[in-house]
């Protein structure tokens, strides 16, 4: 047990702790259409929370985190496409944000939140935390159940 762990194994256990942030930033940009907003033309983070209602220095610290990981690409304040970022347009072909939008469901992340009920007693989480489990759940709530 004493042997020396390599920063790499330390930075993986780093990484899967804090995972659930850079997931959360990118249904967030789902769900308030900054993708759909920007064109092929680089634009400000001001105009794009303008644009989408939401606070600027907050999409601002969301897009740097979702840029360095490929998601929009962010230089000196001004926001661009990249084809991961494109993906999250409703228009586009291949648009996945009605995924993104679906995996983001709040009601689904307290039922990730409740894992460790599920492997202590081998019963699902839904219906610890949803009323009805998921079904009951998106039976009952419209908007949840369109984007589902």
């Amino acid at each position: 047990m004493d042997k020396v762990v390599t920063h790499q194994a330390i930075e993986q256990i780093e990484q899967l702790a804090g995972g659930s942030v850079l997931p959360r930033c990118l249904h967030a940009v789902a769900n308030t259409g900054i993708a759909d907003v920007l064109d092929d033309t680089p634009k400000d983070v001001a105009a794009l929370a303008a644009a989408t209602g939401v606070n600027a220095d907050a999409l601002s610290r969301v897009l740097r985190l979702l840029s360095a990981n490929g998601v929009f690409a962010y230089r000196e304040g001004l926001v661009s496409h990249t084809d991961a970022s494109r993906l999250l347009r409703v228009d586009h072909p291949q648009s996945m944000r009605p995924l993104v939008r679906m995996l983001g469901l709040a009601a689904f992340w307290s039922v990730i939140g409740e894992m460790e009920y599920s492997l202590r007693t081998g019963l699902a989480a839904d219906a610890k935390v949803l009323p009805g489990g998921t079904w009951g759940y998106l039976s009952g709530n419209a908007e949840a159940s369109r984007i589902f």
